[in-house]
């Protein structure tokens, strides 16, 4: 999904990429997840520490991306006219 966000804004050429190499990763985790899942699911006990430091960092790329944002709802005291 975010790969898809920042592809719409990205020329066409760049765009097919971004596309490409977003779907690749989220494949490749999935995998990942699930092989972990199947393989020793002792191991799945990782998934807990390894979701919340995703979230954070998807959180973070999220707030970085709304602060850079002109259309980016602000406190009153932060308008730019």
């Amino acid at each position: 999904g975010y790969a898809l966000g920042v592809a719409k804004f990205q020329p066409p050429e760049r765009a097919k990429s971004l596309i490409r190499n977003g779907l690749a990763l989220a494949m490749v985790g999935h995998g990942l997840f699930n092989g972990l899942l199947v393989i020793h699911p002792a191991l799945a006990f990782g998934i807990l520490i390894l979701i919340p430091v995703m979230w954070r960092l998807v959180f973070h790329r999220i707030a970085a991306a709304l602060a850079a944002s002109p259309h980016a709802v602000r406190q009153s005291g932060d308008r730019k006219f």
